[in-house]
């Protein structure tokens, strides 16, 4: 039986083939994101390795990866360990990233997950929806189901993964959305 996401293990493989496909598809995705956004600060909450993070750094941001038990050996950024169940306050941060994080994390983190990321002034999300497969996927909602929470933070979705096609990842391109302020 697997692990609350908590509990949960991964191995150094399992971050570096993580880590690969991260930073193939942050290297397309965030130029585009960023002429949409302008960053100048990013934080990356599910960070894994901070691949995501890494990329926006090298766009110029000043970075930050949140995350939980990831091998020092591993980290590309500067890292924050934390318990991603109880959310992160993203207060202050142009750009918050949290992509294929959600999903494996319990039903009840969601709230807080959503309330910590809506602070930042534009959220770069994405969650694997139901029948997607993966490791440790223990709550996989429909696209909908987030854009509720977020709502309840004034923040609209727009389906930025359309614009994106291989070498991007199939799931960023399915499941990616840009939320931003209503104005």
């Amino acid at each position: 039986e697997p692990g609350t996401a908590s509990q949960m293990t991964y191995t150094d493989a399992f971050y570096e083939t993580e880590t690969e496909v991260a930073y193939t598809s942050a290297n397309i995705v965030l130029p585009v994101i960023f002429l949409l956004t302008s960053p100048k600060t990013v934080i990356d909450i599910g960070c894994g390795t901070g691949a995501w993070a890494a990329v926006a750094a090298d766009l110029g941001c000043v970075v930050r990866g949140v995350d939980q038990d990831v091998p020092p050996h591993l980290q590309l950024v500067p890292y924050v360990d934390h318990d991603l169940t109880t959310g992160y306050d993203c207060t202050g941060y142009d750009l918050a990233i949290c992509l294929e994080v959600a999903e494996h994390l319990p039903p009840e983190a969601a709230e807080p997950l959503v309330e910590g990321l809506a602070r930042a002034d534009t959220v770069l999300f994405s969650a694997a929806t139901p029948g997607q497969p993966g490791i440790h996927h223990v709550n996989c909602m429909p696209h909908d189901y987030w854009h509720d929470l977020f709502a309840r933070h004034h923040m609209t979705p727009a389906h930025v993964g359309s614009l994106f096609r291989e070498p991007v990842a199939d799931f960023y391109c399915r499941n990616m959305y840009l939320y931003r302020r209503e104005s």
